[in-house]
């Protein structure tokens, strides 16, 4: 028996962070078909069910187009079953009011669902509310797998007002399987000489803090020995870069540009992709740096991109001792006047470029 679990799907998401209105009209277009396309493969691969372990939507009032199109997704399917259990972010969505009978919920209250020799069981959580929750019994003879949205812990004290799984009250209870949303990244680690838990992440990035490859976790269930095997399916469109990228070294924006084109290289991004880079380094405060110049180098070169200065400035105030230029005077003065030692270099590279009459604005 195979089963896909993913989560993380976030439909109806506000992407106007980093794209502007149609691109981000057209990336949600894109979060739709991917999960259209993952449906089909599922088919091709003779999936039996299809875990979504919570924010299928991003909100809870998704709209109604959204909404049809993954009903009819899933009508379109009627082979294979679909188990949601909803996240913190569409905990009170409402999809319809008579859903298709391939497509079964959860609630706050352990439910369990039997596919085979397979059960799958779920239980929607808010906050710590799965600490008041009793763990049913899964007997040893079936595959047991379990459906849960938060942030795993390993103590109950955990502060985090994060939905929470407290991982530690499942060990030892013939648990094969726990697949998790909320996470954003593929994670699995060992829940016990039995099973694992796992986080599918994202099936597409949206934002540069989901960066990497995105996708599913395809299981392949040997119902006769009780046996999961479990491997991540890369399945996104698009991958996001955040790449920092040091110019410590450079003088002009040519140069930075130069140390830029390198580091796209090597992290291997693609025209279809969206990346950010971040300037990292200590500068000296003559050097020739200007962000538009690079944006526009790069900005046709992929489908987003970005760039950040996180730069700091160096003064060496020896270099200007003996300046007798209008320059030298100019940060003499404003290295011994009472400003605040932060603010220093940013005033005299400004005043250096004012003095050489360059654009200020960057």
């Amino acid at each position: 028996m195979r089963v896909i679990h993913c989560a993380d799907l976030h439909l109806d998401s506000n992407l106007l962070t980093n794209l502007d209105v149609q691109k981000s009209k057209e990336r949600n277009l894109e979060l739709l078909e991917n999960f259209q396309e993952m449906i089909a493969y599922a088919g091709e691969q003779g999936v039996k069910a299809v875990l979504i372990s919570g924010d299928l939507f991003d909100t809870s009032e998704p709209s109604e187009t959204t909404k049809r199109a993954v009903l009819k997704m899933v009508e379109e399917h009627p082979k294979i079953f679909f188990f949601y259990l909803r996240g913190n972010h569409d905990r009170d969505v409402i999809i319809g009011d008579v859903l298709p009978a391939n497509f079964i919920t959860f609630d706050d209250c352990w439910k369990h669902y039997v596919c085979g020799s397979v059960t799958i069981s779920g239980v929607e959580c808010q906050g710590d509310s799965l600490r008041y929750t009793e763990e049913p019994e899964f007997p040893k003879e079936r595959v047991n797998i379990i459906m849960l949205h938060g942030m795993v812990v390993e103590t109950m004290e955990c502060k985090s007002e994060d939905d929470k799984v407290f991982i530690n009250r499942f060990k030892n209870k013939n648990i094969d399987y726990v697949a998790l949303g909320h996470f954003h990244g593929y994670r699995k680690n060992r829940l016990d000489e039995r099973g694992v838990y796992c986080y599918s992440g994202c099936l597409e990035g949206r934002g540069f803090d989901e960066c990497g490859q995105k996708g599913f976790v395809l299981l392949d269930i040997d119902e006769e020995y009780c046996r999961v095997n479990s491997r991540f399916v890369p399945f996104g469109k698009r991958q996001l870069f955040d790449l920092p990228v040091n110019v410590q070294e450079c003088m002009t924006s040519i140069e930075m540009a130069r140390c830029i084109d390198s580091q796209l290289e090597v992290s291997g991004a693609e025209k279809e992709d969206l990346v950010k880079v971040r300037l990292v380094g200590s500068i000296d405060v003559e050097c020739e740096k200007n962000l538009r110049y690079l944006k526009h180098k790069f900005e046709n070169d992929f489908y987003c991109f970005k760039i950040e200065d996180h730069t700091v400035i160096h003064v060496d105030y020896s270099d200007y001792v003996i300046d007798e230029t209008l320059k030298g005077e100019f940060v003499r003065m404003i290295h011994h006047a009472d400003i605040p030692q932060e603010d220093k270099a940013e005033i005299i590279r400004y005043g250096i470029l004012a003095l050489a009459g360059e654009e200020l604005a960057e």
